[in-house]
This record gives C-alpha cells, sequence and structure tokens, in this order.
C-alpha cells in the first residue's frame, strides 16, 4: 500500500518539534519530511546546533523515539535551500549547517536529507552552464562527504521559475539538472550518496517556459534516479504550495508516471497550509492527505 508523508516545517514554526510530529500522526500522515532548514543554524544561540554536535545528536535522537512512540515514521529531512550565494562567509556557514543537518538526519533515523542546488537569483538569468555546473559541483562536493560520513543520501532537487528573475532556474531545465546529477552520481567515491528529489511544483511552473517537461515526462526521463518527492500544485505561473487537484498540474500521468518507473518511497506532500488562513492549516493539510490518498486510489497500482 502506497504511504503519505508531510513537510512539518510550516507546523514545526508554530507548535515546536515534538508537536508538529504528534499533529501530523493525528492530520493522518504515515511519515513526516522533518524541516531543518528553517530555525537551526550554528549561529544562532537558541538553536540546538549551536550547541555541538552531541547536543544535536541527543536532540534529534529523542525526537526520533518520539516519532516511533507515536508509530510515525521520519522519511526525510529538508536541509539548506539557499545554495552558494558567492559570499565567503555565508557558503562557509552553508557547508557547516549542512554538515549538521546530515548528522540530525542520522539521528532522526531518516535516510534522505534535500538540500537544495543553486539559483539564479544569486548568479543570474544570463549565468553561463558552465558556471552553474561548476557551481553545483562544488556544493555537492562539499556536503556529500558528511552524508557519507553518516551513512545517508543527498537528494538534489528540481526547481522552476527563479522567483527574483521570472525566469526559469538553470536547474529547472531537465537535461541540465541530469547532466549534472549523473556526473556527480558517477563520482567514484561520493556518488552513491546522492538522490534526486522530484518537487512536483517547482517541475510544474517551469513548463511556462519553452522546451520544459511536464511533471509525468520529467519522471519519466528521471526513472530510478529518483528515491524522494516534494508533492504539491500550482496554476502552472507560481510557487505555491497548494494541495493536489488545487492547480492545473496533471496528476493523472504524475501518479501513472511514478509506477511506470517502479517508484516505492513515500508520496511526501510539501504544502503551504494557509490558503485558508493560519487557524485552518491542520484541517487544509488533513483535507490534503485525504485527496492524495484518493488520487492513489484511483490512478496508482499496487
Amino acid at each position: 500500500m502506497k504511504k503519505i508523508s508531510i513537510t512539518t516545517g510550516f507546523f514545526q514554526s508554530r507548535l515546536g518539534d515534538r508537536e508538529a510530529l504528534h499533529l501530523a500522526k493525528e492530520l493522518g500522515a504515515d511519515g513526516v519530511d522533518f524541516t531543518l532548514c528553517d530555525d537551526h543554524d550554528y549561529r544562532r544561540a537558541s538553536s540546538v546546533y549551536a550547541k555541538g554536535e552531541a547536543a544535536v545528536i541527543a536532540h534529534f535522537t529523542a525526537l526520533r523515539e518520539y516519532a516511533k512512540e507515536l508509530g510515525i515514521a521520519i522519511v526525510q529531512t529538508h536541509g539548506r535551500i539557499t545554495g552558494l550565494v558567492n559570499d565567503p562567509e555565508q557558503d562557509a556557514a552553508l557547508i557547516e549547517n549542512a554538515r549538521l543537518d546530515c548528522i540530525a538526519t542520522r539521528a532522526l533515523g531518516a535516510p534522505v536529507c534535500v538540500i537544495h542546488t543553486n539559483s539564479n537569483s544569486v548568479f543570474g538569468a544570463d549565468a553561463t552552464a558552465s558556471l552553474m555546473h561548476a557551481k553545483n559541483d562544488e556544493l555537492y562536493l562539499a556536503v556529500l562527504p558528511f552524508a557519507k560520513e553518516q551513512d545517508i543520501k543527498i537528494a538534489t532537487e528540481t526547481y522552476g521559475i527563479c522567483g527574483t528573475t521570472k525566469t526559469c532556474e538553470f536547474f529547472g531545465l531537465i537535461p541540465e539538472f541530469i547532466e549534472a546529477y549523473d556526473r556527480l552520481a558517477s563520482h567514484p567515491e561520493l556518488g552513491k550518496y546522492l538522490t534526486v528529489c522530484v518537487d512536483t511544483g517547482h517541475t510544474h511552473n517551469a513548463t511556462q517556459f519553452a522546451g520544459n517537461l511536464s511533471v509525468g515526462e520529467t519522471i519519466r526521463r528521471m526513472g530510478s534516479r529518483i528515491s524522494v518527492l516534494h508533492i504539491h500544485d500550482n496554476n502552472g505561473k507560481a510557487d505555491q504550495h497548494l494541495m493536489p487537484m488545487a492547480g492545473t498540474a496533471d496528476w493523472k500521468d504524475i501518479i501513472e508516471a511514478l509506477d511506470e518507473i517502479g517508484y516505492q518511497g513515500y508520496y511526501n506532500l510539501e504544502l503551504s497550509p494557509r490558503h485558508f488562513g493560519d487557524e485552518l492549516a491542520a484541517e487544509e493539510a488533513a483535507f490534503a492527505i485525504k485527496i492524495m490518498r484518493n488520487l492513489l486510489n484511483k490512478y496508482g497500482k499496487d
């Protein structure tokens, strides 16, 4: 039976880590994508990341045990989202926080940590392919050794529209994304620690640019490279993080494509559940889980 998880960042920021796990269970999720990037930064005194590795391990191990008591799986985490920004101090902090993300991911018992690649919002809409590929290599070759140390995988995520330039992100171009991934995946020591997260919302809003693939065709092209998902919908123009069927993505084709490639992972919803107001966020998330189960029952294969 296909299982559904939900990204908990919205609820973590409002309720705290433990209550977010408890709520996810109450909402009907089978698992969670636990957010690390929002509140955890070693430069912030209030963050457990500022207290050293032993404190990080203790904190997230306790959360893993709590999730086990609840009967909910921590199936992936979301680490750094900014990519490199061409500022030595900021980039060094990004790498150190990514290292701590990997430690936290291992302590939580999750097999994968999603870390975003570099963005045209930093390097510009006219950044050359050679620059973007070089920076992509620089980022992941810096963080993959941490994944190796913790025996987890880093997932690089598909992109869509660049919010700053309003153009397609360079790695929203699937041929470029695959080229970058395959080059790193062929690394003799580190390649096996890299995987792919298909973000349906990002990929769907990339289709507004000529020549880009639909979400379903992206999934088919990626094939077995994919091991985790960020599922959400939009109007094909913006990154809205809507529940499935609230936008214009073709969910029948998406689910059929995932079955075609033999996807075995969780169907993880990455929502911004505030489209009806914060006071209805839990209800929105619960309804999204019900919609996803219905879509999987309707279009998916057991």
